[in-house]
């Protein structure tokens, strides 16, 4: 189980330490959140290609398929 014990102890393993956020990172992440809800993206990854939402991995093939249709929707 992840608790504030174990994140230290692997932290302390690993010499990591703690980022800090700054107000322009909290802003980012902040906006991030938001707009992930507005979409209806609940995990990670997701891609967002002109109208096209994409849950979860995308191959390379599905992401050429993709940028293609969505080229072609510009282009009209």
């Amino acid at each position: 189980m992840l608790d504030n014990a174990s994140i230290e102890d692997a932290m302390k393993s690993t010499n990591t330490s703690k980022i800090k956020l700054t107000d322009d990172s909290l802003k980012t992440l902040q906006n991030n959140l938001e707009l992930s809800r507005k979409l209806g993206i609940q995990g990670t990854p997701a891609t967002v290609i002109g109208d096209t939402i994409l849950p979860g991995a995308v191959d390379y093939d599905q992401l050429e398929i993709i940028v293609k249709e969505q080229l072609a929707k510009v282009k009209k």
